[in-house]
Formats: C-alpha cells, sequence, structure tokens
C-alpha cells in the first residue's frame, strides 16, 4: 500500500434507509450459517440477553480487508484509528494517522480501525447478513489487527456486538453481568477488573462471538489474527461517545466507540488522567514490512 495515497479514489458506500434483507447475491462465505439453532431461538434466547459462540457461522471465511490496506487506511487523517499495546507491563494507547510501526515489534499489540465499511465496499458487505437486525441501530464494522498476545484488554461494551473470527486464532473470554468496577487503565483505555469466565473459547477463523451490552470480555490473539466486529447501538446511545471525558487538565477518551461515558467519567475522576500526548515525528513508513514466513511479521497470514 502507498502510505500517502491509499484509499483515497475509494468511494464510501451509501447506507440505505429502513430493512433490507441480504442480497441473493451475497459471497457464499458471507452466508450467515446457525446449524445448533435457528434465528427465531437466537433472537429470544440470545439477544440481548446473553453471549453464545456461533462455530463456522461464516463457513470458509476469509478476511474482507488485508492487513497491509487496514494499515494503510489508518494512515488517513478521516480515518479512526488506534493503536493498543503494553510498555514496561503498562498500557498505552495512540490515535491515529499513523506513519510508522516499526516502534511496535512483532508481538503483543493491536490495531484498531473503526468504522471500515465506510471505506471498503468488500467490508461494508459484512452488514448483510446481519440484516435481521434493524439497521438503524448499526454502528460500524470495527476491525481488528493483532500479533501474537495482542488485544485491548478486558473492558465492557454497552453495545451489541458480532466478533468474527477472520485469520488466525484469538483466545476470548467472557464474564456475566453484574457489578464490575471499571478503571482507566490508560487515559484512552476504560478496564473492568478480573472476571470469572462463563465463556472461555479460541475462536477459528469463521467462527463468531455474539457478546450482549455489559458482559466483560477480553480477547488475546493466539498469533497474527484479524477480527471483524459489527456493532449495534443499544436502544439509547445517548451517553455513548468517542469522547467522553474532557476538561482543561483531564482527557479520557476510549479506544471503541462502545463504552459509556458515564462510566469512563466516574473512572477517570477516580483515577486522574492528565492529557495524552501523541507521539509524532514518525519516519514515513512506504509499507508495512514483509517477514521470510508467518511467524510473527505484519502482513502474513497463518497457516490454518
Amino acid at each position: 500500500w502507498d502510505a500517502s495515497g491509499w484509499g483515497r479514489d475509494s468511494a464510501a458506500p451509501r447506507a440505505g434507509r429502513g430493512y433490507h434483507p441480504p442480497s441473493s447475491r451475497m459471497p457464499p462465505m458471507l452466508q450467515l450459517s446457525l446449524a445448533e439453532f435457528t434465528l427465531d431461538h437466537f433472537m429470544q434466547h440470545y439477544w440481548q440477553q446473553k453471549p453464545v459462540v456461533i462455530r463456522q457461522g461464516f463457513k470458509q471465511f476469509q478476511d474482507l480487508i488485508s492487513p497491509e490496506d487496514l494499515a494503510g487506511l489508518a494512515c488517513e487523517e478521516e480515518v479512526d484509528s488506534r493503536l493498543v499495546y503494553k510498555k514496561r507491563g503498562k498500557w498505552q494507547a495512540e490515535t491515529g494517522p499513523f506513519e510508522s510501526y516499526d516502534h511496535l515489534g512483532k508481538t503483543g499489540w493491536s490495531l484498531i480501525v473503526q468504522a471500515v465499511n465506510h471505506w471498503s465496499p468488500e467490508v461494508a458487505e459484512l452488514v448483510n447478513p446481519f440484516a435481521f437486525i434493524p439497521k438503524w441501530r448499526l454502528d460500524d464494522v470495527m476491525i481488528s489487527y493483532s500479533t501474537p498476545k495482542g488485544g485491548v484488554g478486558p473492558h465492557i461494551d454497552l453495545y451489541d456486538v458480532f466478533i468474527c473470527q477472520g485469520s488466525g486464532r484469538r483466545q476470548w473470554r467472557v464474564g456475566d453481568r453484574g457489578e464490575h468496577r471499571q478503571f482507566a487503565a490508560h487515559a484512552a483505555l476504560l478496564h473492568v477488573d478480573p472476571f470469572e469466565a462463563i465463556i472461555d473459547v479460541e475462536l477459528l477463523p469463521g467462527d463468531i462471538l455474539y457478546i450482549p451490552p455489559g458482559f466483560p470480555h477480553d480477547g488475546v490473539s493466539l498469533e497474527t489474527s484479524m477480527s471483524f466486529s459489527v456493532g449495534f447501538r443499544g436502544k439509547s446511545a445517548c451517553d455513548i461517545s468517542p469522547t467522553v471525558y474532557s476538561d482543561s487538565s483531564k482527557s479520557c477518551c476510549c479506544v471503541s466507540r462502545r463504552v459509556s461515558s458515564v462510566a469512563l467519567e466516574r473512572a477517570a475522576m477516580n483515577e486522574p488522567a492528565r492529557p495524552t500526548i501523541w507521539p509524532n515525528g514518525f519516519e514515513l513508513c512506504a509499507s508495512i514490512t514483509r517477514t521470510p514466513d508467518d511467524s510473527g511479521g505484519i502482513g502474513m497470514y497463518p497457516k490454518t
């Protein structure tokens, strides 16, 4: 990809109004498969009630965008992107646009890009299999590229989300709803205290993990991997915002739009967060280097 110009000639897909059933011309790999229960059973027993793993919800699923193109998209000023990693055992986060990824190494970091469906027609197709959810609830398709041991930490969302596993493998732990203390692990990260898992599962390509609002969860990449998260707003999104706490001395935002502004504000007040100064002066990154094998370099797909 060309860091200075990727995506500028691409037209964002236009969203239509109302409910639109999936097109009969939908690619076969994007045809939702519910082998263990019917759609009616899912809506009655799981939707906004409890999480569930849908094994091979998408058969023969392949990444809808390459890691190189995703990284190139994160170079664009108009795109909402984050890098999340640990430094000396402490969580760190940076906001895009990015010019280099050289400082990150081969393990322990994630690139998150919001609303990729607005920039890639191929990614926008991932919305269609979930057309049984009213379209006005759709938030976006968020994509995460993670190196081994990469993740964003344990957290709680206020949105319904279908996490579709692309290339690679990722371990997910999901806890039950309840009284969970949330805190600012970083000025841009709202985390939750350790929780007991009711789901502890390894997702393979094509698997889908559905998580309703309020359930703590944590995903860690077992190898270089990509995940595609289709998020849906709750009945009220008035307290959900990408930037949720700010004054002259404190700043707190979230890595995803799917967190509570009230919760994050309280966390920031209990643990004051100084304004984050995002690094600049990166060396121009013309491309992401491919490694000779698929053992950890970004852009290389693990063998599955």
